[in-house]
């Protein structure tokens, strides 16, 4: 079953058995898209909280955090323990979000 679904999606065996089992951690919106439709489901009903955020925009995220928590970029790189330059990278979408640096923003965030 996985070989069939993962050539009708475009991707190698491998790849679909490595989201399944949670190995890789974030997934192209394209070929869940596709999944949603063999499955006939909404594509967040496939998605995981960080590719929730991912997916909904990690920019807008971070900006709203930033506001709502009255930190500066530079104030949220240092709580990150990231560049600058990096904070600046997610808040444009240039860069992604990694699984442990999200983890971090949601402890901010509480």
């Amino acid at each position: 079953m996985q070989k069939e679904i993962a050539a009708k999606i475009g991707v190698d065996r491998t790849t679909y058995a490595r989201w399944e089992n949670n190995v890789l951690s974030a997934y192209p919106l394209d070929k869940l898209t596709l999944l949603a439709e063999i499955f006939g489901c909404k594509v967040t009903d496939l998605l995981d909280e960080y590719n929730k955020f991912l997916i909904k925009g990690q920019g807008s995220y971070i900006r709203n955090l930033q506001k709502k928590k009255s930190l500066t970029r530079c104030r949220l790189a240092e709580l990150m323990s990231v560049s600058v330059g990096r904070v600046k990278d997610w808040e444009s979408e240039r860069k992604r979000v990694s699984m442990k640096c999200y983890v971090r923003l949601m402890e901010i965030d509480k």
